[in-house]
């Protein structure tokens, strides 16, 4: 989670929950936005999908099998 994320939910956490809030907070937070996300079937909080595969860039494809560009 981003820092600022953290430090938000530690400050509703303790004002909500006492001084158990600093663990209760982001635990809470954490906890939400992985059922909000399992229940979307989306990454809300990170804007790229780091669960698919990598692009390679196009002169990797372009290469034959000796190794030389064609």
């Amino acid at each position: 989670m981003h820092t600022l994320i953290v430090f938000f939910s530690i400050l509703g956490g303790i004002s909500y929950f006492g001084l158990l809030g600093m663990f209760f907070g982001p635990l809470v937070f954490a906890i939400a936005i992985t059922l909000l996300e399992f229940s979307l079937g989306t990454n809300v909080v990170m804007t790229k999908d780091f669960r698919t595969e990598p692009e390679l860039p196009t002169a990797a494809l372009n290469r034959s099998s000796d190794g030389e560009a064609d």
